[in-house]
């Protein structure tokens, strides 16, 4: 729901996050202050930066629940937001709380700038209350705990139900079901894509691998590994390779276009594989087919087998430096897990991180725009069934980049995915050991 674009250059965070990643080679350590947590004497005053659109109306919510601990929100603007907290990081002037994307935890992890809050009573338990997937991107698989999670963008696949009517398409369950059913729109009607896939889809091929059960970013004791050439990432490379040379895609429609939010429109495009927050992006820019659309589980592997992936969201991170970590936990579980801050959020849509909002029947809601079809139900099941297990590397940003340049010869016949995939490898591992940073490779 509140993923946003970007468009920064990695070169700033990395250079902020890749000293301290220099001195503690895994994020494993347990983060400034965090043996004790103990309530500050009298009444605290937050400082919260974010980019969530009714913000003030948030947390004027927690403020009148909780007289004693007060926060101040201020608006973080679109690609500007990780540039902000590099240079108020940079003047000693981070605020205590800030909002922050799962892949980019690891970035400022790396370098010391957050606060372990793991001993903070408040999150105790906050395992228990979240979408188990999302405990492990704000704690990095490890002891310690970074942020708590907010919202999710579990992946699932937007599809034009008259079209897959009118050619007998059928609901795929499986990726091989979804390529025949992609051959089969192709003879058919030659100027219908099943999908769009261009190299800028670099998150949602991503999601993908994560989905495939591939672990390509982790870390050991003492160094980040590698494994970017696995079977499970070969497997979806070797896939997607497949639709590109088959011309089932439209390789035309980059992610957030003109011609994306055309293909919705025209029918040229029958099927998106997106987030849940998509949907604040597929009602407003294909209004005119408006019933014309359904939701569906991610196509599986195996026959049978429930699995998912995920792309954006993020969490509540809490900036090393506080001097109220206790309060800073309280605020930041709340915004995560109490219905207040859920209704507040996600009433009229999105995805939460919270197991109580799963389970309040908030996600059975019919949209109209889906002929009536509660398709948020739809993306929590999915949720439920997503790998635990994955992480993000230390230098994401620049990762991404790497990947996106390296896509575009599976584009043009000089390449191939899988011949992408190990040459983004080959590039972080060259950064993080300019570094003297300990890297394995797989």
């Amino acid at each position: 729901m509140f993923h946003r674009t970007r468009t920064i250059a990695g070169a700033a965070v990395l250079a902020l996050t890749m000293g301290g990643l220099a001195a503690c080679a895994a994020p494993a350590s347990n983060g400034a202050g965090s043996d004790e947590c103990a309530p500050s004497d009298g009444k605290v005053t937050l400082t919260y930066w974010s980019w969530i659109p009714n913000i003030d109306d948030v947390v004027a919510e927690f403020n009148a629940s909780h007289p004693d601990i007060q926060v101040e929100a201020s608006s973080i603007v679109g690609d500007e937001a990780y540039q902000n907290y590099f240079n108020a990081l940079k003047a000693g002037k981070a605020p205590d709380v800030g909002q922050m994307e799962y892949d980019r935890i690891p970035e400022f992890r790396a370098g010391d700038h957050l606060q372990n809050i793991v001993n903070c009573e408040p999150v105790a338990d906050l395992a228990d209350r979240v979408v188990p997937w999302t405990y492990n991107q704000v704690s990095l698989g490890t002891d310690s705990l970074y942020a708590t999670p907010t919202d999710i963008g579990t992946l699932g696949l937007y599809y034009r139900t008259d079209i897959f009517e009118q050619y007998g398409l059928g609901t795929p369950t499986t990726w091989d079901e979804y390529m025949a059913a992609a051959e089969k729109l192709k003879a058919a009607n030659p100027s219908i894509s099943i999908t769009s896939f261009a190299p800028q889809d670099t998150s949602t091929l991503q999601g993908l691998v994560w989905q495939a059960g591939a672990t390509p970013y982790t870390y050991s004791d003492d160094s980040f590994v590698l494994d970017m050439k696995s079977e499970a990432m070969n497997k979806v490379a070797d896939y997607w390779q497949q639709m590109i040379d088959k011309g089932f895609v439209d390789t035309a429609a980059t992610p957030f276009s003109p011609a994306l939010y055309a293909g919705w429109n025209d029918g040229t495009i029958a099927s998106y594989i997106g987030p849940s927050w998509m949907d604040f992006l597929l009602q407003p820019n294909a209004a005119n087919t408006a019933g014309k659309w359904g939701v569906l589980p991610l196509p599986a592997w195996e026959k049978g087998q429930a699995s998912g992936g995920n792309w954006g969201g993020g969490g509540t991170a809490v900036f090393a430096g506080t001097e109220h970590p206790y309060e800073a936990a309280v605020f930041a579980d709340w915004l995560s897990t109490s219905s207040e801050a859920n209704e507040a959020m996600f009433s009229t849509g999105g995805q939460s991180a919270s197991l109580a909002w799963a389970e309040s029947g908030a996600y059975d809601k019919p949209i109209p725009f889906y002929n009536d079809q509660p398709i948020f139900s739809v993306f929590a099941e999915s949720a439920d069934a997503t790998d635990t297990s994955f992480q993000w590397a230390p230098d994401q940003t620049n990762l991404n980049g790497y990947l996106q340049d390296a896509l575009s010869g599976a584009f043009d016949g000089s390449s191939t995915i899988k011949d992408a995939f190990a040459t983004t490898q080959s590039k972080v591992a060259a950064d993080l050991e300019s570094l003297s940073i300990p890297v394995e490779e797989k």
